[in-house]
C-alpha cells in the first residue's frame, strides 16, 4: 500500500516566506534602485550640461574684459602719443573726455612739469611715481597703493626744438574702467573677475566684487595668480581662499597684465544637487506609494494561493479532499477547479496504481522464490559478491564445497572463504585471486583449458576446482562478481584414468607395429623372395599405414606423459635459428613431395634460448610442417625470426598462403582430435593432435602460440619464447619446474 510522503524541512520552509513579504521587499528594491538611478543619472547629466555653460560663459567673460582692458590702454596710449607730437591738440575736448581722464602734463628734459589739462577733479600722482617712468620702456604704468589700484599713468616720448626727449604725461582714474571689468553678475552671486601683474618684481593680485569698484591689494601665493606662462586658459583648484572655484584667464602681452574670472564650484553643482535632492524626495514619496499599492495588490492575490497551498498540502494517501472555496472569477478560481480535478485523479489513480504494485509484488515474491529454489538447486556453486569482494549471496552447493553454511559465508570476504591452490601447490593470494582479478580488470575469468586449481575446504581437504568468475557492470563501473564453482573431482580421475590408459594402449602397441615394421621391411628389401607384381604395391600401402600408426602411437605418448605430468624437461641454451634449420633438414622431403618452398630470414646475431630441446622441435615441427602441408601450391612458407622491441622475447612467425581456417571453426584449434573441415577434405591422414600437443608443449617450456588466419588466403602462427637472460641453464626463470597445459590465445585456431 502506498503511504503518504513526509513533509520535508525544505517543504515546510518553503511555505513559511509569504510571496507578499517577497513581493514587496522585490517591487520596493527595484523602485529604490530606480530612483536612485534617475537621481544619479540627472545630477550627473545636470551637472555636466551646467559646467558646460559657466565654463563657456567664463571663458567667454575673461576674453571679454581682457579685450576690454587692452583696447581702453591701447587707445589712450594712441591719443598720448599723438599728443607728444602735437601739444596744440591737448586743447581739444576729445583729450578730456577720454574714460577717467584726469590731468595731462609735460615733463622736460630737467624734469619740470607743467600741466597741459585738467579735468575737473584732477588727480594726484606722487613725484616718485612720475619719475620712474621710462619713457622708452613703460608706456603704461598702474598706481597701485594699499587702497588698491586707484589711477594709472600713460606717458609717450616728446621732443623739443633742440631735440631733447622729454614726456608727455597723462593721468587717468582707475575706477570708470575698473566697474566696467568688474561686471560679471550675471554668471553667479560668487563670480568675481581678478587682475593680477608684476609690481616691483612682486606678483600683486588686485580683487574686485560686484559691490565694491576698488579692489584690494592681495599679496598671496596663488598660483592662478602666477599665470604668466600661457595667454589663457582654464583652472579647476582652490583659490587664494581655499575655496573651490572653476576660472579662465587670459594675459595681456601689451601692458603685462592678466585677467581672471572664477566662481565657486558650489555655486555650480548646486543647482543640479537642488535637483536632484527633489528627484530624490519626489522619488522616495513614489516608492512608498507604489509599495503601499503593491502590498494590498498581492495582498488580494496572494491569500487565495495561500489558501490552494494549504488544501495542497492536506492531500494525502487516503485523503484525497480538496473542497472549492476561491471563485474570484479569474485565473485563481481556475486554479481551483483544476486542484480539485487533479486530486479527484489522483485519487483514482492511486487506487489503480495500488492495486498494480500489489499484483505485482506478489508476483515478484513468488519468482523470487522460485529463483531462490532454482540457484539453491544448482549442483555447481554460485556466488554472488559485491565490488570489494564481500560476498552477498550463495547458495548451499557453494557452501558444501567450502564446508561451511551459506550463513557463514555471507558478508565474508570471498578470497578468505574460497582458498584456491594452483597445481604446481602456490596458494592464490588476494591480488591474484580469481574473484579479486575480475573486480579489477572487469574481464571474465574463463580459461579455455582447465587450469587444474584446487579448493582448500574449511576442514584441510582439498577440492578440484573448475572456476568461472564474470563481472557485474553498470554503465562501465563494476559494482560486484558472479563466480561459478564446479567440483572437478570425478573429472579429473576420469581424465587421469583416460590418460593412463593411453598411455598403457601406446606402450602395448609399440612392440607389434615394431615387429610388423620389421617384417615389412625384410619383405620389402627380398629376403623372403621377390614380390611379384601388385604384392610390392600391397606391402608399401601396408608399410605406410604401419608408419600412419607408429606416428600417431607416439603423439598419444607424447600427450599423456605431458597430461600426466611424467614429462622431464632437460632445459638448455639452443640457437633458435639453428634448431630452426635442423627442422627444414627433416622435412626437405616433404618439401620436394609437395613442390613448396621455404624461405627463411633471422639477424645476424644468435637467438639464444633456454628450453627442452625435444619439445621446442617438436613446436617447430609441428608449426612448419602443417605450412607446408596445407599451402597452395606454387606460393612459399616464409619463416622470420627476430626479437620484440623490449628484447626480452624471440618471436618465430610461419606464414603460409594456402587454405586458411574457416572463421567459424578457428575457437576450436588447439583442442584434442580436431580438425578444420578444408584440412581434413585437403589431407586425411592428419590425427588432429600436432596444434594441441605444440599449445601445451609451449606452456610447458614458458612460450606462446598465437595465430591469424583468412579463409583461402593465409594463415600466421606465432612462436613466442623467451630470451635467455643469462648463462647457464639453470639460470634461466622462465621454464616451468613441471609441465602445464596450455592453449592457444585468442578465439582463432589452426589447421592440424
Amino acid at each position: 500500500m502506498m503511504q503518504a510522503a513526509p513533509r520535508t524541512p525544505a517543504a515546510h520552509s518553503i511555505r513559511k516566506r509569504s510571496l507578499r513579504a517577497s513581493l514587496f521587499l522585490e517591487v520596493f528594491i527595484l523602485l529604490i534602485i530606480s530612483v536612485a538611478a534617475v537621481t544619479i543619472t540627472a545630477f550627473i547629466l545636470a551637472s555636466q550640461e551646467l559646467r558646460s555653460r559657466t565654463v563657456t560663459q567664463i571663458s567667454a567673460a575673461t576674453q571679454s574684459r581682457a579685450l576690454l582692458l587692452e583696447n581702453t590702454i591701447a587707445k589712450q596710449r594712441e591719443q598720448i602719443s599723438i599728443l607728444a607730437q602735437d601739444p596744440r591738440l591737448a586743447t581739444l575736448p576729445s583729450v578730456t573726455r577720454l574714460v577717467g581722464f584726469k590731468k595731462l602734463l609735460e615733463i622736460d628734459p630737467q624734469g619740470n612739469t607743467k600741466i597741459i589739462a585738467e579735468a575737473q577733479d584732477g588727480g594726484q600722482v606722487g613725484s616718485a611715481t612720475l619719475s620712474a617712468i621710462e619713457p622708452e620702456t613703460s608706456m603704461f604704468h598702474p598706481v597701485i597703493s594699499e587702497q588698491g589700484w586707484t589711477s594709472y599713468v600713460i606717458a609717450a616720448p616728446k621732443n623739443d626744438e633742440s631735440g631733447r626727449q622729454g614726456m608727455m604725461v597723462a593721468i587717468f582714474d582707475a575706477e570708470p574702467l575698473i566697474a566696467q571689468i568688474l561686471r560679471v553678475d550675471y554668471l553667479g552671486e560668487t563670480a568675481e573677475v581678478l587682475l593680477t601683474t608684476t609690481v616691483n618684481g612682486e606678483r600683486i593680485l588686485l580683487r574686485g566684487n560686484n559691490h565694491t569698484l576698488s579692489p584690494l591689494v592681495l599679496r598671496v601665493p596663488w598660483e592662478m595668480g602666477n599665470v604668466t606662462g600661457q595667454s589663457q586658459g582654464m583652472y579647476e583648484g582652490t583659490d587664494y581662499a581655499g575655496v573651490e572655484v572653476i576660472g579662465a584667464y587670459r594675459h595681456i602681452l601689451s601692458i603685462g597684465w592678466s585677467v581672471v574670472v572664477k566662481i565657486d564650484r558650489f555655486e555650480v553643482v548646486g543647482p543640479p544637487m537642488r535637483i536632484a535632492m527633489n528627484l530624490a524626495s519626489a522619488g522616495l514619496f513614489l516608492v512608498g506609494f507604489l509599495s503601499l499599492s503593491m502590498y494590498f495588490l498581492s495582498k488580494k492575490i496572494v491569500g487565495p494561493l495561500e489558501e490552494l497551498t494549504v488544501k495542497f498540502e492536506g492531500l494525502e494517501t487516503k485523503r484525497w479532499k480538496f473542497g472549492r472555496s476561491i471563485f474570484t472569477g479569474n485565473e485563481l478560481e481556475a486554479v481551483d477547479t483544476a486542484g480539485a480535478d487533479l486530486a479527484e485523479r489522483f485519487r483514482h489513480a492511486h487506487d489503480h496504481l495500488e492495486s498494480i504494485v500489489q499484483e505485482r509484488t506478489e508476483e515478484l515474491r513468488s519468482q523470487h522464490a522460485e529463483d531462490a529454489a532454482i540457484m539453491q538447486s544448482m549442483e555447481d556453486g554460485l556466488v554472488v559478491t559485491d565490488a570489494h569482494g564481500i560476498i552477498s549471496y550463495a547458495n548451499n552447493a557453494a557452501a558444501m564445497l567450502t564446508g561451511c553454511t551459506a550463513e557463514d559465508l555471507h558478508g565474508r570476504k570471498a578470497t578468505d572463504m574460497f582458498r584456491l591452490v594452483t597445481k604446481e601447490d602456490q596458494t592464490l593470494d588476494e591480488s591474484t585471486h580469481p574473484i579479486t582479478t575480475v573486480l579489477h580488470a572487469k574481464k571474465s575469468w574463463r580459461p579455455r583449458i582447465d587450469p587444474e586449481i584446487t579448493l582448500v575446504r574449511k576442514d584441510g581437504k582439498n577440492v578440484p576446482l573448475q572456476l568461472r568468475v564474470t563481472p557485474i557492470l553498470s554503465e562501465q563501473r563494476c559494482i560486484g562478481s558472479v563466480a561459478l564453482i564446479r567440483d572437478m573431482t570425478e573429472e579429473r580421475r576420469i581424465d587421469r584414468m583416460k590418460s593412463e590408459f593411453i598411455t598403457l594402449v601406446s606402450h602395448q602397441l609399440r612392440t607389434p607395429l615394431s615387429s610388423m615394421r620389421w617384417y615389412l621391411e625384410m619383405l620389402l628389401g627380398g629376403e623372403a623372395g621377390a614380390l611379384k607384381g601388385d604384392q610390392e604395391t600391397y606391402v608399401k600401402e601396408v608399410d605406410a599405414a604401419n608408419s600412419r600408426m607408429v606416428q600417431l602411437v607416439n603423439a598419444l605418448l607424447e600427450v599423456s606423459k605431458i597430461e600426466l605430468g611424467t614429462f622431464t624437461l632437460h632445459p638448455t641454451p639452443i640457437d633458435l635459428r639453428k634448431l630452426t634449420d635442423e627442422v627444414l633438414k627433416t622435412l626437405r622431403a616433404m618439401q620436394s613431395n609437395r613442390h613448396v618452398s621455404v624461405e627463411c630470414s633471422s639477424p645476424d646475431i644468435p637467438l639464444l634460448v633456454a628450453s627442452d630441446t625435444s619439445l621446442l622441435t617438436l613446436i617447430i615441427e609441428n608449426l612448419i610442417s602443417n605450412a607446408i602441408k596445407y599451402s597452395g601450391g606454387g606460393s612459399p612458407v616464409q619463416i622470420n625470426i627476430d626479437r620484440t622491441a623490449d628484447g626480452q622475447y624471440a618471436i618465430l612467425t610461419v606464414r603460409d598462403r594456402g587454405i586458411g581456417i574457416p572463421s567459424a571453426q578457428q575457437r576450436f584449434i588447439g583442442k584434442k582430435l580436431f580438425r578444420g573441415t578444408n584440412a581434413m577434405s585437403l589431407d586425411t591422414d592428419g590425427n588432429g593432435l600436432g596444434l594441441y600437443i605444440s599449445s601445451i608443449a609451449a606452456e610447458t617450456i614458458g612460450a606462446n602460440i598465437s595465430f591469424d588466419s583468412t579463409e583461402a588466403e593465409e594463415t600466421t602462427f606465432s612462436l613466442k619464447i623467451p630470451l635467455l637472460r643469462q648463462s647457464g641453464v639453470s639460470a634461466s626463470p622462465d621454464i616451468p619446474s613441471s609441465p602445464a597445459r596450455s592453449t592457444i590465445p585468442g578465439e582463432r585456431n589452426g589447421k592440424k
